[in-house]
């Protein structure tokens, strides 16, 4: 009985023993809280002393190689810009008791008096942007677009026809034309056209708002800037078939004059901006949005300009004057002004995922500019014909001083859609 009590004692001796140099049992990991549906992810060497703290609801997760850092876009823009209207008609035709006079019975419009509707303008754009390695909740993205000169054209040529260009004289407040051709008075012809270029660039702060494993909600802060350049531009020739005047001086029949206008402004807007941005994410599709608002100076520039040429033969060398007929001397030069500027921009788009790291997508996008100077809106056609180099009454004394610079503002915008590859790592 000795010997089982001791062998008892020994036994529990050596558990004793082996229990000692067993380790202690591990306590439970502790750590954040990760929210429903984002899976706690073990801290990779880029977290260690990162500033923005562990993965979580407002972070991502460093070391999570299923998110990209970074993506570029490329896209083929299809846009539309707010058309350009002139309540007056610039060119008409007619019959000889109107004389192309407007409103007169027998007048047709032919160019102006409506908006030029410049239809599709095609062009590119980009977008480039990545998530800072060693600061995730903080990014940099740079984007741009730029559209094709888009041009409209008028062209008539005439030998028995009436063709003129209606104004309004301020001599005498009664609508009068210039013609560029009257039977048995002159031939000629006369072209015209507007062109407007669209294009701008931006560059932008973004910070993580939340992100979860399928939604994603970012603030951004940025600058921006557009640029419009838009021309309008109306030349014509006329050969006299009897004498005339060109300057307050006659002309021998067999001459030939040409008057040119030309109205060409410019906007550029230079901003900064604050908005959002967002995704959110189903198997392979993706629909994001930006909203944004852009507050800032739009810098104007209006140039005015007109010619007037005269040519007793076709082989004499040309005498040009300043001065054409809506262009003159007294709204002839170089314009600037400039103002605040308000110009809201919104964007839908859907991408699908064709490749690990290729998306493919339509994006519509929306933007609108408070202010803007635009060419058909500086026409004034109240004219003093005593300024007209080709009017017979030029340079007479007691003419009105008109026209003068309109520097008039409207409003504007541009949308379309985009046809987007993206790449993204």
């Amino acid at each position: 009985m000795r010997t089982g009590l001791l062998g008892s004692i020994a036994v529990l001796a050596i558990s004793a023993t082996q229990a000692i140099a067993q380790p202690p049992a591990p306590y439970p990991p502790s750590g954040p809280a990760y929210p429903p549906g984002l899976a706690a992810l073990p801290p990779g060497p880029d977290m260690v002393g990162s500033p923005d703290g562990p993965p979580g609801l407002f972070n991502q997760p460093a070391d999570d190689k299923g998110v990209p850092r970074s993506w570029f876009s490329m896209g083929t823009n299809v846009m539309f810009i707010r058309p350009m209207t002139t309540p007056y008609p610039l060119v008409t035709s007619g019959t000889v008791l109107s004389g192309g006079v407007f409103p007169n019975i027998g007048s047709t419009v032919l160019f102006g008096a409506g908006s030029f509707n410049y239809g599709p303008e095609i062009g590119g754009s980009w977008d480039f942007g990545f998530w800072f390695k060693n600061a995730p909740n903080w990014g940099w993205d740079w984007s741009g677009f730029v559209l094709g000169n888009k041009m409209e054209h008028y062209h008539t040529s005439v030998a028995d026809q009436v063709i003129a260009r209606p104004f309004i004289d301020a001599d005498t407040g009664l609508p009068s034309s210039f013609l560029v051709a009257f039977p048995g008075f002159d031939t000629g012809f006369l072209t015209a056209s507007v062109g407007s270029r669209l294009w701008g660039t931006e560059w932008n702060l973004l910070r993580r708002w939340i992100y979860r494993e399928n939604l994603s909600l970012n603030f951004l802060i940025g600058l921006r800037y557009w640029d419009l350049h838009e021309n309008l531009a109306i030349s014509s020739t006329s050969d006299f078939l009897v004498a005339s005047v060109f300057y307050g001086a006659p002309i021998p029949a067999g001459s030939t004059d040409t008057v040119a206008d030309l109205f060409d402004t410019r906007n550029q807007y230079m901003t900064g901006q604050l908005g959002i941005t967002g995704d959110w994410h189903y198997k392979r599709w993706t629909v994001s949005f930006f909203s944004k608002v852009a507050l800032g100076a739009v810098y104007q520039t209006s140039v005015i300009s007109g010619a007037s040429s005269f040519a007793p033969t076709a082989a004499a060398a040309p005498n040009t004057v300043q001065g054409g007929l809506l262009a003159l001397d007294t709204n002839i030069g170089r314009h600037h002004s400039a103002q605040f500027v308000v110009v809201p921009d919104e964007k839908f788009q859907v991408n699908y995922q064709f490749f690990k790291n290729i998306d493919l997508g339509l994006a519509y996008n929306f933007t609108y500019f408070s202010r803007v100077l635009r060419p058909a809106d500086q026409i004034n056609p109240l004219l003093s014909t005593t300024h007209i180099p080709t009017s017979a009454a030029f340079a007479a004394p007691g003419g009105a001083y008109s026209p003068t610079e309109a520097a008039i503002q409207s409003d504007f915008w541009a949308q379309g859609v985009t046809f987007t590859f993206t790449a993204h790592w």
